[in-house]
């Protein structure tokens, strides 16, 4: 609110007639090619005076004190500058003062809301609201904040009496959205979403409208015409913070795709994401994933399903062609997950043998994306270089491991083998990890050599207790060289020898 009195040179009793002409002369005396800010505040002056809905806040305006109109100058000011608590300070005090205290309270809502203090905003505004209940700007504004104080009730009575003031206005129709988002009126948001598409007043807003749209679908669980609205925005122009806004909402959406393995849909919307944001290499990376995935999709339901193979082999695999959180993962989070995973299945082999034969006849597809490991963990000798290489990966990345164990809200248990003395020493250092007879390209090192893998640390009874000797290595069907070693052979005489005392 300026004084607009004070601009044009009349007062309250001026009539039309006369303003009118004052104005023209005005006009004339202030070209717009001279003077376009003088220019401006005239014609903005005629338009509030001349039009009755506004004339009543510029008269209370006008009856205000001079010293009140100073303070809410400075206030105005102090606001744009970013001291709001020193804006607060004056109107409040100024307020005390002033009989005409209507705008210092509009201010000092304003205020209030910059200071992040949206229930001090609705009580302010409720000083106002009463007085000018059809003021299109002081609905937007008590709306909103009504919204941030959590009073959504308050909040969508105001923004429908915005709303019906002004339907063409861009603020109307969202705020109006909000109030029902907010309330969970999905189908009521769409319809004004829809309306607002339709409407000529607003094409240079179709794109937010259309990517509001969009998430309103998902929010109903009609996922295929949220998609169809998402690849709509592909042919609508936008300015950058525009694209910015509406990824925030995809992002969302393209979480619960894959949290609910809903790899089409979310193939789609990595696909439309990467379409107007072209330098996100992480939605690369999941959109290759999907793109996998959804290749191997029978395959891997099946594999999901199948209650014969181990939750450690599904994990690897999981990870492998569609990295679990992969969102919100970092590239060391990710590599430190693949390190806990491959532990898992080492450090209980055991139960895996029959499981491997079993996903390599029944899945060769999803066996050949981890052949390198799952072949090499079949082979005594290299599953305890594997072993022994990821106790040292395993190390490596504890802290990570723990930190995201304990984000997911999981319990940690460090294995004592993990925190033996023999594997913090210098022997384990991260430059000696590399072997010419390791091949992974996870955990290749230039430094490492087979002497650390022969050490009297690695040799001790964890890597030849009764996991290595089970039945399962001497049944017919694993009958290969790698699990008749001697101490398979050592067992066989000792039963024999019973046997014959039996007999």
């Amino acid at each position: 609110m300026k004084d607009y009195f004070n601009i044009l040179k009349v007062d309250e009793d001026t009539s039309k007639q006369t303003m009118e002409k004052i104005y023209k002369e005005m006009l004339r005396k202030y070209p717009a090619e001279q003077y376009p800010e003088k220019n401006k505040d005239i014609q903005e002056a005629y338009m509030m005076l001349s039009d009755e809905s506004t004339k009543a806040a510029c008269i209370d305006f006008n009856r205000m004190e001079p010293s009140s109109k100073v303070v809410y100058a400075d206030a105005q000011q102090s606001i744009m500058n970013g001291r709001c608590g020193e804006a607060v300070k004056a109107l409040e005090k100024a307020i005390k003062m002033e009989q005409h205290k209507t705008h210092l309270y509009y201010l000092l809502g304003v205020a209030y809301m910059s200071c992040e203090k949206p229930r001090k905003a609705v009580t302010a505004f409720e000083q106002v609201i009463e007085s000018y209940p059809n003021d299109l700007y002081l609905n937007l504004s008590y709306s909103k904040a009504c919204f941030d104080a959590k009073q959504y009730k308050k909040a969508v009575e105001c923004a429908k009496r915005a709303y019906s003031l002004d339907s063409n206005n861009f603020l109307s129709v969202f705020c109006l959205v909000e109030g029902y988002l907010n309330t969970h009126k999905y189908h009521e948001a769409i319809y004004i979403l829809t309306e607002a598409f339709n409407n000529m007043e607003l094409q240079e807003r179709h794109y937010n409208i259309c990517s509001k749209l969009s998430y309103v679908n998902f929010l109903l669980g009609k996922y295929d015409e949220s998609i169809r609205l998402m690849k709509m925005l592909l042919k609508i122009s936008a300015n950058n913070d525009e694209v910015v806004e509406s990824g925030m909402l995809f992002f969302e959406s393209l979480e619960f795709y894959l949290e609910h393995q809903m790899f089409a849909e979310a193939n789609s919307c990595a696909e439309v994401i990467l379409e107007l944001m072209p330098d996100r290499g992480d939605i690369l990376d999941i959109k290759n994933g999907l793109e996998t995935i959804l290749l191997l999709e029978p395959e891997y339901t099946r594999f999901e399903e199948d209650d014969f193979i181990p939750d450690g082999l599904k994990g690897l695999i999981a990870n492998e062609i569609f990295p679990e959180e992969s969102v919100k993962m970092t590239q060391e989070q990710k590599q430190a997950y693949k390190v806990l995973n491959e532990y898992q299945i080492l450090n209980d082999y055991s139960q895996y043998p029959i499981a491997l034969r079993y996903m390599k006849n029944n899945y060769p597809n999803l066996y050949e994306l981890r052949s390198d490991f799952l072949d090499a963990i079949q082979d005594t000798k290299e599953r305890k270089k594997l072993t022994n290489k990821n106790k040292a990966m395993f190390y490596q990345y504890h802290n990570i491991i723990e930190d995201m164990v304990e984000q997911w809200g999981d319990e940690f248990d460090e294995d004592e083998d993990y925190e033996d003395e023999d594997y913090e020493d210098d022997d384990y250092e991260d430059d000696d990890y590399e072997d010419e007879d390791y091949e992974d390209e996870d955990y290749e090192d230039e430094d490492y050599e087979d002497e650390d893998c022969e050490d009297e640390d690695y040799e001790d009874e964890d890597y030849e207790d009764e996991d290595y000797e089970d039945e399962d290595y001497e049944d017919e069907d694993y009958e290969d060289e790698d699990y008749e070693d001697d101490d398979c052979k050592d067992e066989e005489s000792d039963i024999d020898m019973d046997d014959e005392k039996n007999d």
